[in-house]
């Protein structure tokens, strides 16, 4: 019994202890995002391009990003590259995104749904990164875009969609087409920075090149997921509130790696 009770007092204090720097990260968010933010060469661009790989991609990851190049007065542009019809809802995902991006503030006209049958939803899809980057190529043509957003070489999640979307653009960035285009990822995190919300905010450190984006609002997350309908379950509701990435990201350039001789 006395062993119960002193449990009970070490995880009182550590809920506590955890829930004292997740306001204070919270309240530390509000200070910066009332800040000029150096945008590096993001803050150059007058049109950039979010290529994702599924409808509720950008609600989940790159809020803070959208929020704060839309308050920069960018054109900010959405390139899906699949309906996300892993589970059957691919007719119906679309539409969410669109929902979203209106909410957020990105003109319908700005979001593009690619519907290929070699860009299919699933984590044992083969995604073609040549065909990716033409994809990609061509869009950023049509809006006159030189500057792309997208996942890193992890994927932030793992997903295997997501790292084909980072191969895709990064073979275009490598290409001679992309000589005029410039591309940033999103840095993916360990799992114990990845789950602490706005708390990462009190103890990160920026790396030179890195741009940090960042969002107080957690309505703005939340009303984002909750476009997307079909995917509002228990679990991502949960990822809203414990995410880092609903409060900050952090963007690093996408370099192309020394080609060997």
């Amino acid at each position: 019994r006395e062993q119960g009770f002193m449990v009970g007092i070490v995880l009182s204090i550590v809920t506590s202890v955890l829930c004292a720097l997740w306001v204070a990260g919270w309240i530390r968010c509000r200070s910066l995002a009332n800040q000029p933010v150096d945008l590096g060469g993001l803050g150059r661009s007058s049109v950039v391009l979010l290529v994702t790989a599924h409808p509720d991609d950008e609600a989940m990851f790159f809020v803070p990003t959208i929020v704060t190049l839309l308050r920069a007065q960018v054109s900010l542009h959405v390139l899906c590259l699949s309906t996300g019809g892993f589970d059957g809802l691919g007719s119906v995902r679309p539409a969410e995104l669109r929902k979203c991006c209106k909410l957020l503030g990105i003109p319908e006209a700005n979001v593009r749904v690619v519907d290929r049958p070699e860009l299919q939803d699933g984590p044992n899809a083969v995604w073609n990164p040549s065909l990716v980057a033409d994809i990609v190529a061509g869009y950023a043509q049509q809006i006159c875009c030189s500057t792309i957003l997208t996942f890193d070489e992890g994927g932030v999640s793992g997903h295997p969609n997501h790292i084909a979307t980072y191969h895709g653009v990064k073979k275009l960035v490598e290409s001679n087409r992309g000589s005029q285009v410039s591309a940033y990822s999103l840095l993916s995190k360990n799992i114990v920075s990845k789950y602490s919300g706005p708390i990462s905010i009190l103890f990160g450190t920026r790396a030179p090149g890195h741009i940090f984006t960042v969002n107080s609002v957690l309505d703005t997350v939340w009303g984002a997921m909750k476009a997307h309908a079909s995917q509002f379950v228990w679990f991502r509701r949960a990822f809203v509130v414990l995410s880092q990435y609903s409060f900050v990201n952090t963007l690093v350039p996408l370099v192309s790696e020394p080609k060997t001789r």
